[in-house]
């Protein structure tokens, strides 16, 4: 078992790993290591040889800048494996190696990778890259994502004879001329590999970067707050000029329903006052025909006691004839002067009975007029009930902007509802009236 000893780094990464990798050293170096080869034969033999390594992670990862459905080409050279077809130069420069196979497989990019990982970029990291033609590229996608900062150190091993172009390389990281003690001894025997190391002010400048990206995202949200409370002003502002326009139209239509009210209070006004001059000139009528129908009926009265007086007169002359017919013989000029006498007073019957014909047509004139008279009685409530209605719906209109009006329709339906007791009364009395001269003309018929 290889033996644990004190370490200096907390993580390293090796991307491309292959087969054998200089574990002892790694383990001797790091907390922990991830070994990361898209090569299913070296994912074998690294899983083979970290079985009994906790703290050593083994990944199958084919890394790329980004995630992509790619073919994974496996050649003869293992540094010349990966997801890029070689290259005609490469071809012509080692022609002697082949295509072992290929396979499709789905890349992972590279900062999702790290995310992966939970590498901590706080802390003294180091990242090994022996991925050939992809190690330029995929240390411009580190340093793009933020992740290239959190490796102290960069070790890049490029493939056999192509050296680095350290023009090529990322700001974030330069070139070391002598490899520190901590990562001398993970380079290989010989090496080409090139050490690089985070720049100095790579940090700072990235937050920095940090602080400067914030306080752009914080002028733009308070230039957007701005715009936002520009527009809310300009809102309120037309809102105000709306809300100034309603109430000056509201102003204005109060006005002139106030006015409209103030006529039609005058105009109720006035019909009250005409109502209550018809009312007193109909009690005036309706006391002179009460008082010529009391004049009609003590003078039927008196013709029906005249009437009475005659009769029993005739029942007295009949009676007498009937005592004259026994003293016919004897008293035939007495007879003579009795038949005389009784075509006088049946003259005097006929006569009489002529004028109480006449009074009982006077009588059914004056029972006219006053039927005339409770018509225009109800007319005039009609009239009146048609204002109230044409009050109430003023008054519903003006209910949400004219509290007052309220008080004068509950002392106009006042008003109203005391005229209405006294015309109901006067139309009872009225009417008791009328029955009453049903029952006398009812009974003078039946007579």
């Amino acid at each position: 078992m290889l033996e644990e000893k004190t370490t200096l780094l907390h993580t390293l990464v090796h991307l491309g790993s292959g087969p054998s990798p200089a574990l002892t050293a790694y383990i001797q170096a790091a907390e922990h290591i991830w070994l990361v080869d898209a090569c299913p034969e070296a994912q074998a033999s690294l899983n083979s040889l970290t079985a009994s390594q906790p703290n050593v992670h083994v990944s199958s990862a084919l890394v790329d800048v980004e995630e992509r459905a790619a073919t994974f080409y496996r050649y003869s050279l293992p540094w010349a494996s990966g997801p890029h077809p070689l290259s005609d130069e490469l071809l012509q420069r080692y022609p002697g190696i082949k295509t072992l196979n290929t396979h499709e497989q789905t890349t992972t990019a590279i900062h999702h990778l790290m995310a992966e990982m939970a590498v901590a970029k706080q802390q003294h990291n180091v990242l090994i890259m022996e991925l050939g033609a992809q190690n330029v590229p995929l240390m411009h996608a580190l340093e793009q994502q933020g992740w290239l900062s959190a490796f102290t150190y960069v070790v890049v091993i490029p493939a056999p004879r192509t050296p680095l172009r350290l023009e090529e390389l990322p700001s974030g990281v330069q070139a070391v001329a002598i490899p520190p003690s901590s990562v001398a001894h993970l380079l290989p025997e010989p090496s080409e590999a090139t050490v690089l190391q985070r720049h100095p002010l790579l940090l700072e400048t990235q937050r920095l970067q940090a602080a400067l990206t914030n306080a752009e995202q914080r002028q733009q949200e308070t230039t957007q707050q701005i715009e936002a409370l520009t527009k809310a002003n300009n809102d309120a502002n037309q809102q105000a000029e709306q809300h100034a326009q309603a109430l000056t139209a509201e102003q204005e239509k109060t006005a002139r329903l106030t006015k409209e009210r103030d006529q039609l209070a005058q105009q109720r006004d006035e019909a009250k006052q005409t109502a209550a001059q018809q009312a007193e000139q109909h009690a005036q009528a309706l006391k002179a025909e009460q008082e010529k129908t009391a004049q009609l009926i003590e003078e039927r009265n008196q013709l029906t006691q005249q009437r009475d007086e005659e009769w029993h007169k005739g029942e007295r002359l009949t009676k007498e004839r009937d005592e004259l017919k026994h003293q016919l013989e004897e008293a035939h000029k007495q007879r003579e002067e009795a038949l005389h006498q009784n075509h006088q007073n049946f003259q005097a019957k006929n006569t009489a009975e002529t004028r109480v014909a006449q009074l009982e047509k006077e009588l059914e004139v004056a029972v006219q007029k006053a039927k005339e008279h409770e018509q225009a009685l109800m007319a005039e409530r009609d009239k009146l009930s048609t204002l109230s209605e044409e009050y109430d719906q003023l008054h519903i209109q003006l209910a949400d902007s004219l509290t007052s009006v309220e008080t004068t329709k509950k002392q106009l339906i006042q008003e109203q509802q005391h005229r209405q007791e006294i015309i109901d009364q006067e139309l009872l009395k009225a009417e008791a009236q009328l029955d009453l001269i049903k029952d006398i003309l009812i009974k003078d018929k039946a007579f």
